[in-house]
């Protein structure tokens, strides 16, 4: 990113407040402003209220399914990039994750040159 590029707009979806906290401080660092939501339900609401640039999307949520996100995105062409994050990465979860539309897929935990 030049500095003379506006920040990109960023949608974290993790349920994990502490982790959350944590990706937070590593994109400050960045100047990259991040809204965070805990839920599924909450990232369908924040995506229609203000379309982010990048949603960084845990697959384990309390009350959905990330790659469920990952779809709703897709398939109503929302111009978003997505980056799938999760504990429980296995290469069918990132294939299946791909193949839905996601840009990256990293596994916590990951440094924040990784995410950045």
């Amino acid at each position: 990113m030049t500095n003379d590029a506006p920040s990109a707009r960023v949608l974290l979806v993790e349920d994990t407040e502490s982790l959350a906290q944590v990706y937070i401080a590593y994109l400050g660092k960045q100047d990259i402003p991040v809204v965070h939501v805990a839920s599924g339900a909450d990232a369908l609401a924040a995506i229609k209220q203000n379309v982010p640039d990048v949603v960084l999307l845990d697959l384990q949520l309390p009350d959905m399914n990330g790659l469920d996100i990952l779809r709703h995105i897709r398939e109503r062409r929302i111009p978003a990039e997505v980056v799938v994050i999760t504990a429980h990465g296995s290469i069918g979860k990132a294939v299946e994750a791909m193949r839905e539309g996601a840009i990256d897929f990293l596994v916590k935990p990951f440094s924040a040159e990784r995410l950045t």
